[in-house]
């Protein structure tokens, strides 16, 4: 048979089989890929350096090719894939013979191919393309304008250049040493890529006349300068002159020259002299200003003014020439401007003692002259309002504001010293004193610029009062019963860092914390005073309370209790409450009868509810009735 496909080298085992037995033999075959034929068309091949190639495909024939391999390797720009070769060529290269290798597992094919990469040919071309030259007059050098990245070999010209020209790498230069009518010139230039060319045509005339200003840029002074401004000359002679535009007032132009005295200011101005022969016309430029004279100037060498109150009005004197324009440096003060030469205005801001510069600038200069500006700040009206302050000690927290008018103070100062606790910053008084002062008068000065202004008040500075008190002072609680919290209510402030004790102690299972007493009892306690005390940063203050804790009822009591009052009583507990405590001790002067009455008729009260809720609860069983 015909194999179809490819194969490694495989083992087959064959089976001869009889009636009488079987005999058994070995076959190694492989299968092979075809050798391929290779070639290329065309297998010469020439590149232009940096122009991208036509791919080069190679002509294959047989198998499939599985190694593609090429010697040596391509230059630079051009790659080989599976037998193609493209890309752009980055460099020059001559003929070069390259073998190609198309390799399969039955074999190898080879091609040649040779390749060559030449120089782009040059596009260029000469701008502009028409030289006017002037015999014995070196010419500028005229390069040619290059449109490619081709780069020439060798350079020629035809017809050949006049003598005192030459070509060299493309550019024309030298000095004609003969006149000549326009002549177009065909310039070659070339390279491995070939030829190319481009026209130019030059003219060589006479030397006309030349003609110049030295200097060429002159200024004269309106109605002070005497012009004489004489054109150096050469070459042909001048058979007439002319010059435009015209020259300012009183300066005349005769045979090339300016004179006289200029009577108008003048801006630069571009004159153009031409002189004229037979060979042409030359022409030449003169510059020419008239400027205004500088200004003279003089002014006072010094200003204080008040701010806001003062009004600047001072002129520049100047005997000279017009000042078209003033500048001053540095900048002036807000509200004051110079305008024309007058400093005027009135000053918005303060500012110590600063020099200035005024500048007097015309067309001819400028001048300038210094002086010194100062502005100062108004005076400070303050005043208190208050009168005599009085402040408590450690108590009055205070913001002393004095009224302000007039100019803002720089600096202040007070005496005498201020109490401990009170702090004095730009006029105003804050802080809470910490000592006692008798009535005393301070005076406060308030310093600027302008001066120095005082004003006085007077301060008083008392012993603090501070109150405190419980909105209730007799609690009367049962054993296991949660009190409401019981707070202080107190005058003195947080910041005063109070200090809280209590004498003696709760009973078990009350809490005292920063004079809040809650909680719940959990032994009886009898009829107690309590005394609080709060220490710290300010007078000691003592507040009292009084606290009774009832234990579990006595029954045989409420027996008696129901006999005496046939379970008809309705008895409730009043509210002992004092408005106001501090520094009151109301609560021990009251008869101790009426105290013992209000003992009784509490816990009277007390035994006939636990009465009403045990009989209530007897349905629910002992052990329930019993808790």
């Amino acid at each position: 048979g015909t194999p179809n496909f490819n194969m490694t080298q495989t083992q087959y085992l064959v089976y001869a089989n009889t009636s009488g037995g079987s005999a058994t033999a070995w076959v190694n075959i492989t299968i092979l890929e075809p050798a391929v034929s290779l070639s290329y068309n065309p297998y010469n091949i020439t590149l232009i350096r940096n122009d991208t190639m036509t791919p080069v495909i190679p002509i294959v024939s047989g198998g499939q090719v599985e190694i593609w391999a090429i010697e040596p390797d391509l230059p630079a720009g051009l790659a080989f894939t599976n037998g193609a070769i493209t890309g752009t060529p980055e460099v020059n290269m001559t003929v070069t013979m390259y073998t190609v290798w198309a390799n399969t597992s039955g074999g190898y094919a080879s091609a040649t191919v040779n390749i060559t990469i030449v120089e782009p040919q040059v596009d260029f071309v000469f701008n502009p393309n028409e030289l006017i030259l002037t015999r014995n007059m070196t010419m500028d050098i005229t390069s040619p304008s290059f449109l490619n990245d081709g780069m020439a070999e060798e350079w020629d010209i035809s017809p050949v250049l006049p003598a005192g020209l030459v070509l060299i790498d493309g550019m024309i230069s030298g000095t004609p040493e003969i006149n000549m009518t326009a002549t177009q010139f065909t310039i070659y230039a070339n390279n491995s890529g070939g030829s190319s060319s481009a026209s130019l045509t030059i003219t060589i005339l006479e030397p006309i006349a030349t003609v110049l200003f030295a200097p060429e840029n002159i200024t004269l002074i309106r109605g002070e300068d005497n012009a004489s401004i004489v054109p150096i000359l050469g070459g042909g002679m001048v058979e007439s002159w002319s010059i435009a535009p015209a020259l300012p007032e009183g300066l005349v132009f005769e045979n090339g020259s300016i004179t006289g005295i200029a009577l108008v200011n003048s801006t630069t101005t571009v004159y153009i002299v031409s002189a004229t022969n037979t060979g042409g016309t030359a022409r030449t430029y003169l510059n020419l200003t008239v400027v205004e004279p500088i200004a003279i100037i003089s002014f006072n060498e010094s200003f204080v003014i008040t701010r806001g109150e003062e009004l600047l009005n001072a002129t520049v004197n100047n005997t000279g020439g017009m000042v078209a324009i003033w500048a001053i440096q540095p900048s002036l003060p807000m509200g004051v401007t110079m305008l024309h030469g007058v400093l005027f205005g009135v000053s918005e801001v303060n500012m110590t003692q600063t020099t200035y510069t005024v500048w007097a600038n015309n067309s001819g200069g400028s001048a300038s002259l210094s002086f010194t500006l100062e502005v100062l700040e108004p005076r400070a009206e303050v005043v208190y309002d208050e009168g005599t302050i009085t402040l408590i000690n450690g108590v009055s927290d205070r913001l002393i504001v004095p009224v302000m008018n007039g100019g803002v103070p720089d600096t202040w100062f007070i005496e005498p010293p201020l109490p401990d606790g009170l702090v004095f910053i730009n006029g105003y008084i804050v802080g809470m004193p910490k000592e006692n002062i008798i009535e005393t008068t301070f005076t406060v000065y308030a310093n600027n610029s302008g001066g120095t202004e005082t004003a006085n008040f007077t301060l008083l500075v008392n012993q603090p009062t501070f109150i405190s008190r419980y909105p209730t002072t007799l609690l009367v609680l049962s054993v296991n019963q949660s009190m409401d919290p019981l707070s202080p209510l107190f005058y003195f402030g947080d910041e005063r860092q109070p200090v809280w004790s209590i004498s003696p102690n709760l009973p078990v299972g009350l809490v005292f914390d920063n004079g809040r007493i809650s909680g719940t009892p959990t032994e009886a306690s009898n009829f107690t005073n309590y005394t609080v005390t709060v220490t710290g940063e300010m007078v000691p203050v003592e507040l009292y309370v009084m606290i009774q804790v009832f234990g579990e009822p006595d029954l045989t009591i409420e027996s008696l209790r129901n006999e005496s009052f046939n379970g008809e009583g309705n008895y409730s507990i009043p509210d002992y409450e004092d408005e106001d405590t501090s520094f009151s001790m109301f609560w021990i002067c009251p008869p101790v009868f009426a105290l013992v009455a209000i003992m009784l008729s509490v816990t009277l009260s007390r035994l006939m509810e636990r009465e009403e809720v045990e009989g209530e609860e007897s349905d629910e069983g002992e052990q329930e009735s019993t808790d």
